[in-house]
C-alpha cells in the first residue's frame, strides 16, 4: 500500500521529469491547459461549433491515446459525425450536455473537470484521469476506488499548496513528466509518424492544429 507521503513524493518527482521536457521543448514556458484552452477554441471555429461541444468531443475521443490522435478522433468525430472507438461515448456527453447544460458523464468525474480545464485554462480544478492515479502510486491503475481517490487527491492537493502552482498545473506537467516513461508513448509516438525521442512533442495540443488545416 503506497503510503501518502510516498504518493506526494512520486507526484514531485514526475513534476520534475515534466518540468525537464518542458524546458528542453518550450524553454520560453509553457501551460499544458492554457494552449488547449487556445486550440480548443480554434478547433471549435474550425468545425463551427460551440467551445464546450468541442471540449466535450476531444474528451470523449482521448481515452487511452495521445494528444495528437486525440484531436484526429473528434476531427474525424464532427467531420463525419461518427468514430468507430469511441462514437457512442461522445453521442452521450453531447445528449447529456443538450438535455441538461451539464459537462462531462454521470460516471466519470475526470470528463467534467477536462472539460473545464481546457474551456478556462489553469484552475484549481483538478482532473484525475488513470496516469494521474498510476503515478502517484507509481504503478498501473485500470479501476480506482473511493479511498484510493480521496488519497491521491489529498496528494495532489499538498503538492499544489507545496508548490503554489494551480492544481491543474501540478495534473499536467506531472502527466508530461509520466508519459515520458511511459512504454507506451513509443507506440502511439510511431503511429503518428513521430521519432518518440522527442517526447514533448506528442504532449502538446498545438502539435495537431499546426500540422493539419482542419
Amino acid at each position: 500500500m503506497t503510503t501518502q507521503n510516498q504518493m506526494i513524493n512520486n507526484i514531485i518527482n514526475a513534476m520534475e521529469l515534466g518540468n525537464t521536457a518542458i524546458e528542453q521543448h518550450r524553454p520560453e514556458g509553457y501551460s499544458w491547459y492554457e494552449i488547449a484552452k487556445e486550440q480548443t477554441a480554434k478547433f471549435a471555429t474550425a468545425h463551427n461549433v460551440s467551445p464546450e461541444v468541442a471540449a466535450l468531443v476531444l474528451a470523449g475521443a482521448s481515452r487511452s491515446c495521445s494528444v495528437w490522435e486525440s484531436f484526429k478522433r473528434a476531427d474525424i468525430y464532427l467531420s463525419t459525425g461518427t468514430v468507430y472507438f469511441a462514437g457512442d461515448y461522445i453521442d452521450s456527453l453531447l445528449e447529456r450536455y443538450r438535455i441538461s447544460g451539464k459537462m462531462g458523464s454521470v460516471t466519470s468525474p475526470k470528463v467534467s473537470a477536462f472539460c473545464h480545464n481546457v474551456l478556462n485554462g489553469d484552475s484549481d480544478v483538478l482532473t484525475l484521469d488513470r496516469h494521474a492515479f498510476s503515478l502517484a502510486i507509481d504503478e498501473k491503475v485500470d479501476t480506482v476506488n473511493d479511498t484510493l481517490a480521496m488519497k491521491v487527491r489529498r496528494a495532489y492537493h499538498t503538492v499544489g499548496r507545496e508548490t503554489g502552482l494551480a492544481l491543474s498545473e501540478v495534473q499536467s506537467i506531472a502527466w508530461i513528466g509520466w508519459r515520458s516513461i511511459d512504454p507506451q508513448f513509443s507506440f502511439h509516438a510511431a503511429e503518428c509518424g513521430r521519432h518518440h525521442a522527442d517526447v514533448f512533442a506528442d504532449f502538446t495540443p498545438l502539435d495537431y492544429l499546426e500540422a493539419v488545416a482542419v
